[in-house]
């Protein structure tokens, strides 16, 4: 197992616990907010790791190649970034007047089903590599 797979399922016993908190409705808000002040912090500084396709036979296909990497780089941001932003959101109700305790857990499934969103862009990966005829296809690692 790598250091990013320990990292990654460290993240996701952290989102865990504060499921398990939230829906056993014995938490103390403060707490629990600290607990996520801690956890957007690691998501900010945890580097995913995401792999993709693409071949390396002529000068047109590496240019080829650094737009497809390109693309899937601002994916990954942009997931990395919808992860951030539900982790503010889940604070944001823990911190209300009335706690929706609901919503926060239908937030943080959606993160735990989705494994951070990073099973739809993977998906995506798959499907859009850089093909043409005679290729020979690499496998690169992109980390965000």
């Amino acid at each position: 197992m790598t250091d990013a797979q320990r990292e990654t399922k460290d993240l996701r016993n952290r989102v865990l616990y504060i499921s398990t908190a939230i829906a056993n409705a014995n938490y103390d808000s403060k707490h629990l907010v600290n607990k996520l002040e801690e956890l957007i912090e690691l998501v900010r500084n945890h580097s995913f790791k995401y792999r993709i396709k693409y071949t390396h036979d002529s000068q047109a296909t590496r240019n080829a190649h650094n737009q497809h990497v390109a693309t899937f780089t601002s994916y990954a941001k942009q997931s990395k970034s919808k992860v951030i932003s539900t982790l503010q959101d889940v604070r944001r109700e823990l911190c209300a007047v009335k706690p929706n305790d609901r919503s926060a857990l239908f937030m943080i499934r959606k993160i735990l089903t989705s494994d951070f969103f990073q099973s739809g862009l993977q998906n995506r990966m798959k499907k859009e590599t850089v093909t043409t005829r005679k290729a020979t296809y690499t496998t690169g690692e992109i980390l965000i």
